[in-house]
């Protein structure tokens, strides 16, 4: 794909599926929000070394392929990285989900949300840096102590950073958690601050 990529709304998914090209720099995907819970699916791989996707419209973008773009800018919408990818994600005031990895995840100054799972509880994993912002909401829902099945975690792989960063905590329905209960929201999995 040269150009930009366009999603309209409808009552079930669009699916890219098999091996897609991306080339250039700043291709914008604009995806409205339509009746489908999802209203992109990448089943397949983005390849696309040296490019980078915009990523536009109030639509839900599931990735679940992998992906060798070098970054992807989250400006609207959602977008649920379900595959295991390199690419930096930044946010830029649109919403990170999903139970898949990324490379490394920035946000820049308008912010945005990070909220790990699909629906549900889920871990989100960055293979590299995690830096947030203060006009950055991480959002995790809470059932039980168990992470990924009973409540939301990121885990990183590389530096955190949070730098003053919102929590957002929601309990689902059955929560229960007796006094004492430690749930583990971050898990730093690799070395450095």
């Amino acid at each position: 794909l040269a150009g930009n990529l366009t999603a309209s709304a409808a009552a079930t998914a669009s699916t890219i599926s098999g091996l897609f090209a991306v080339s250039g720099t700043g291709r914008l995907w604009t995806v409205a929000d339509g009746a489908a819970a999802d209203d992109l699916v990448v089943i397949g791989s983005l390849s696309g070394g040296g490019s980078s996707v915009f990523r536009s419209g109030s639509g839900r973008v599931a990735l679940n392929g992998g992906a060798t773009l070098t970054t992807l800018r989250l400006d609207a919408g959602e977008t649920a990285v379900n595959g295991s990818t390199s690419m930096t994600v930044q946010l830029n005031g649109g919403t990170l989900s999903g139970t898949g990895t990324a490379g490394s995840v920035s946000v820049l100054a308008p912010g945005g949300f990070i909220r790990p799972g699909n629906g549900g509880p889920g871990v989100l994993t960055s293979s590299g840096a995690f830096a947030l912002n203060p006009a950055t909401t991480f959002a995790v829902q809470l059932a039980n102590a168990a992470p990924g099945t009973g409540h939301d975690q990121w885990s990183s792989g590389g530096t955190v950073d949070l730098n003053g960063a919102a929590l957002s905590l929601t309990a689902l329905a059955g929560f229960s958690a007796p006094a004492g209960t430690v749930f583990t929201l971050l898990n730093k999995a690799g070395s450095g601050a």
